[in-house]
């Protein structure tokens, strides 16, 4: 019923595995080297980036914002999740870096959609 829910969710679940050190290694650090940044690039946007046009289609949906701006949306919460999820991966204490992280990110997603 909370057009922000999926879309917060998708969010969350992307900085999460940030904390791994297994991910950090083979999908942040090794990816993007082995197989390129254009392709890893190529790769993110039809997983996360997918899922962020559906959520906030949603959200166009229940007039929270214009259809006309979910692309670049989407975009602007990839960009900004994928480097939040690097920041985690690099911090000193990657698990103090997520509290902060999972605060921050929630409030952007209610900022975005016009939620106080």
């Amino acid at each position: 019923p909370d057009p922000i829910a999926g879309l917060h969710i998708d969010c969350l679940a992307w900085i999460r595995l940030a904390v791994d050190p297994v991910f950090q290694q083979t999908v942040l650090i090794d990816a993007p080297a082995v197989l390129g940044w254009q392709r890893w690039r190529e790769l993110n946007e039809q997983t996360n980036l997918g899922w962020f046009r559906t959520d906030l289609s949603y959200a166009a949906d229940q007039g929270l914002l214009d259809h006309a701006q979910v692309d670049v949306f989407a975009h602007i919460v990839l960009a900004a999740v994928n480097e939040v999820a690097m920041m985690i991966a690099r911090a000193p204490d990657p698990a103090a870096a997520l509290a902060g992280a999972e605060s921050a990110v929630t409030e952007f997603l209610s900022r975005l959609l016009g939620r106080p």
